[in-house]
């Protein structure tokens, strides 16, 4: 009967909190009941939580949000089923490229403090915060997802947008970050070529996101007349979603800045002279190094 006092769309408190005691349907319903249940202000721990893990089950929407979020704040949780919930809401922000809400990030800080470190959880929280005035603990926080994205050499190119705000690692100024986002196909492989006569040279990419590949590169001035990323057991040539992510002007004392500034104004003697000395220099320490590590 207080199913349907309530499908007619007849709400009060005595409905609803009974409702929320002892009524079990499909997910839909449940929302509805729900929500209607917050906005009167009743609160049903066990009908939340079995609601939360019908949507976790089927993959949480938009419209579970608000209840994962009220959720969260209560004393007896399930902390696997935020975990998992957690997931999925960051994994809907990259798919639809929107953000969650204020309220989920600081959460999500939390999760990832707990050693949750997945780097998709890595990404949303990041490409939160990255135009936002920082508070000291999202700051010492990011330092240390830059720490471990540096020690498993997979850097996300969300990080060059801190470069005013935090100190990032030295091969950030000094690589090119090459993007490309499309369907999910493992062994992207960038090619790159001086001009179009010339074999182009391969660099394996690395999928660090669902469906978006990166390859870090050093590419000299004069050596992208031509790209384009392939998949495996395609000869298709992708050239569109191709982003170049380059900052090796912070980096001015550099090798690789100093002979790219070189190439730009043409200076090709010097290039070429910087690049047999750098060879030289190189053979020396691998020859040295040997002799000397027993020491």
């Amino acid at each position: 009967m207080c199913l349907a006092v309530f499908k007619g769309q007849v709400y009060n408190s005595e409905i609803l909190a009974y409702l929320e005691r002892f009524f079990r349907g499909d997910l839909d319903q449940m929302r509805k009941i729900w929500k209607q249940g917050d906005r009167h202000k009743i609160y049903d721990q066990q009908f939340t939580e079995q609601l939360l893990d019908m949507a976790a089950g089927k993959g949480a929407e938009w419209e579970d949000l608000p209840v994962f979020l009220s959720y969260v704040e209560k004393d007896s949780r399930d902390k696997k089923l935020i975990k998992k919930l957690a997931g999925q809401f960051a994994e809907l922000s990259y798919e639809e490229g929107v953000y969650i809400s204020d309220e989920f990030y600081p959460i999500l800080g939390r999760l990832i403090d707990q050693g949750n470190l997945k780097l998709i959880w890595q990404w949303a929280y990041l490409d939160f915060y990255k135009d936002k005035e920082l508070s000291e603990e999202v700051r010492e926080r990011i330092k240390k997802l830059i720490e471990w994205q540096e020690d498993r050499r997979c850097i996300l190119p969300v990080l060059l947008e801190y470069k005013e705000e935090i100190p990032l690692p030295y091969e950030c100024y000094t690589y090119t970050y090459v993007v490309y986002r499309g369907e999910k196909a493992g062994g992207m492989v960038f090619h790159y070529a001086e001009n179009r006569s010339e074999p182009a040279r391969e660099i394996p990419m690395r999928e660090l996101l669902p469906g978006c590949y990166v390859a870090e590169v050093l590419i000299f001035a004069d050596e992208s007349a031509d790209y384009y990323v392939t998949a495996p057991g395609e000869e298709r040539r992708r050239r569109k979603d191709i982003v170049f992510l380059d900052h090796s002007g912070r980096n001015q004392k550099g090798r690789f800045y100093q002979l790219n500034h070189m190439l730009k104004e043409k200076q090709r003697e010097s290039v070429a002279m910087e690049m047999e000395i750098y060879a030289y220099e190189k053979a020396m320490t691998d020859m040295i190094r040997p002799m000397t590590e027993d020491l």
